[in-house]
Formats: structure tokens, sequence, C-alpha cells
């Protein structure tokens, strides 16, 4: 098993990255879209970086691979439907209606059932051939990857006034 401190310097490599993708783009402090994403290298990186953390075994990685390539494509389905949630937020903001924003916020809660039932689902499967310890080991990494990349998104929309 890697020392923390690699497990920390992993995880701030992709911070550095995803920081990196929204500060490089010529993107106005506030913007009517989101900057785009090179979602294609993201999904590399994150798979380098899960690999090189989660150091599954022969066995595991072939359990571990295929579930792996199911999850992502959800994710990407999923970043995809969020962005363009917040895409809608960002060009009404100004003259966001309490029927449209009611509509935007059944979107996010749709959006947020939808993955914690996929996640559950995700852990059941990867749970039956897999010990425990290496499922939650993968869930809390993936998580701080998601929390770490919301978080930057975050920080690229306006403030709410």
């Amino acid at each position: 098993m890697m020392p923390r401190i690699y497990h920390c310097l992993l995880f701030a490599t992709l911070s550095l990255f995803l920081i990196i993708l929204f500060i490089l783009p010529p993107v106005p402090m506030f913007a009517q879209n989101l900057p785009e994403i090179d979602l294609k290298q993201l999904m590399i990186d994150k798979r380098a970086i899960v690999k090189e953390t989660m150091q599954f075994n022969q066995k595991e990685g072939a359990i571990f691979w295929p579930v792996y390539d199911e999850i992502e494509a959800k994710h990407l389905n999923y970043f995809n439907r969020y962005k363009d949630m917040l895409d809608v937020y960002m060009r009404e903001r100004a003259n966001l209606t309490d029927e449209k924003a009611k509509a935007l916020t059944q979107t996010l809660l749709d959006l947020q059932a939808e993955q914690l039932k996929f996640k559950q689902a995700m852990v059941k499967k990867l749970s039956r051939k897999l010990p425990h310890k290496r499922v939650y080991q993968y869930l809390v990494l993936e998580e701080r990857i998601d929390a770490g990349f919301l978080a930057l998104i975050a920080e690229e929309l306006p403030p709410i006034k």
C-alpha cells in the first residue's frame, strides 16, 4: 500500500489539473456559460489516478476495470446533464422565474437521487467479487475526486444574489 503522503500528492495533482482546466480557457469572470472542459483527457487522467491509488492486483483488476468503465460512462452522462442544468442557470439567472427555479431544483434533486442509486448499485456489484475494504477505498477516492471537481465548477458560478 502506498504511503499516505503519496495519496495526498495524487489528489493534489488531480486538483491542480482540474484548476488548470478552469483557469486556462479565456472566460470572462461571470461568463454566460461554464468553461469548456476536455472530458476525454480528464477521464484518462482520472483513470491513471485511480489505477495508481488503488493498485489492484491482477485478479482485482479483472473484476474492477470493466465495472469502472461502466461507472465512467454513467459519470460522463451525469456530468453532461449537470452541466446542462448549470448552463440553463447561467443563461437565465438574471431573469430566473420561480417556475424555472422550481424546474432546475427538481432537475438537481433528480440527478442527485439518480447518482445515489447508481452508487448503491455499483457498490453492490463490486462487493459481490471484491473485498468490502477495497470497494470502500474506491468509493472514498471517487467521492474525493467528485468533490474536488464539483468545487471547481462551483467556483466558476457567479455569486447568488
